[in-house]
């Protein structure tokens, strides 16, 4: 008896060590397996105290105790995010209205005036320097730009604002879509925007959009939004384009923007096929600009429409397909060459005129408003 009972003791200790075993193995499957089950709430909340820090409130009127609780923060009212330990902040023109009232709440809920250190229409984005003690600036905690990794259509992205309040305000969703070509309300054409899958509400006007590591992808803004009145789709301008027209606004007070004076589209295999074109990637010009640099270099526009599918093409002009050496295979890659450019450089351009491939060199010039 005593043989048996201690064999049954040994398998029921047997069989638990197994149980216990195979619920340790199933765990560690399923933290494999469902990794967000685990830390990816944990992983957003702890992200958004960390980035919190960086993130600002902007106001630039009067406000009273009805506005500060407000669901709907008016016109002068926004977010921004600390770019440096200078005290400088990015934000957008639309929180700007009175450029002597500027103030800025910090994530201790402390107010500090701030000037203007110049403002860009295009993007509608501003940068404000904070005025506060050396000692304040110290411990301000700047947001990193990532511009190494262009954001990609479907991943994770975060909004985080701060009311007046001091409070953060932040929204989860997803990139929708990037390098977008989006008209304001304006009726100005802005291309390489990101779509996100949420609205961008008044109080985000600002707000960093960054992703889950820790890191600015964008900055959010209402200018594409047809009126105050209504939502539209959420929208931010890409972390490329905000740092480099950050640094210009810190250094110069505006943007200085190198104009080519053209009017470019894409060129594909649907327009190659059609037309019979030498290449399937280019920028093909539509229209050129009496007496800009591209008209002065003998660029010639397209003369004819045709359709192709449901929409309605300017062909027939010249095709880009270089420039600098660097091919060209939209004009999307014309726009972000043309970003590392100034005025008075010299651009060497390969294109084709019917069958013939030529070279031009174009000085670039001063864009015009």
């Amino acid at each position: 008896m005593f043989k048996e009972n201690g064999g049954l003791s040994s398998n029921r200790a047997h069989c638990k060590a197994r149980i216990l075993m195979l619920m340790s193995f199933s765990a560690l499957v399923m933290l494999m397996v469902f990794p967000c089950i685990v830390r990816g709430e944990g992983h957003t909340v702890s992200l958004v105290r960390k980035i919190s820090r960086g993130v600002v409130a902007v106001n630039s009127l009067p406000t009273s105790s009805k506005d500060l609780f407000s669901p709907v923060p008016h016109k002068g009212i926004g977010s921004g995010f600390i770019i440096d330990k200078a005290g400088h902040v990015l934000t957008t023109v639309d929180a700007l209205v009175d450029l002597y009232s500027i103030e800025v709440t910090l994530a201790d809920g402390v107010r500090w005036p701030a000037s203007l250190k110049g403002m860009d229409e295009k993007t509608g984005l501003a940068v404000i320097e904070i005025q506060s003690p050396p000692d304040v600036l110290a411990r301000l905690r700047p947001l990193e730009f990532d511009t190494k990794r262009p954001p990609a259509t479907g991943q994770d992205a975060v909004a985080l604002g701060r009311t007046i309040l001091a409070r953060p305000i932040a929204i989860k969703g997803i990139i929708s879509a990037v390098d977008r070509s989006v008209a304001t309300s304006r009726g100005r054409i802005m291309g390489g925007i990101l779509q996100t899958s949420f609205v961008i509400a008044s109080g985000l006007n600002g707000a960093p959009l960054f992703d889950l590591s820790g890191k600015v992808i964008g900055v959010c803004t209402r200018m594409f939004t047809p009126s105050p009145m209504v939502s539209g789709a959420g929208f931010a301008i890409p972390a490329g384009i905000a740092r480099w027209v950050s640094a210009q606004l810190i250094e110069n007070g505006e943007v200085e923007r190198a104009w080519l004076g053209i009017g470019l589209q894409a060129v594909g295999p649907a327009l190659q096929n059609l037309l019979d074109l030498p290449v399937t990637k280019g920028a093909m010009v539509t229209k050129v600009a009496p007496g800009g640099p591209a008209y002065k270099a003998g660029l010639r526009a397209g003369n004819k429409s045709v359709r192709v599918g449901n929409r309605i093409l300017r062909v027939g002009g010249d095709i880009i397909v270089a420039i600098n050496g660097a091919p060209v295979a939209s004009e999307a890659d014309v726009l972000k060459i043309l970003r590392h450019k100034k005025p008075g450089d010299e651009l060497l351009v390969s294109i084709y005129r019917g069958n013939r491939l030529r070279r031009v060199r174009i000085k670039l010039e001063r864009q015009k408003d």
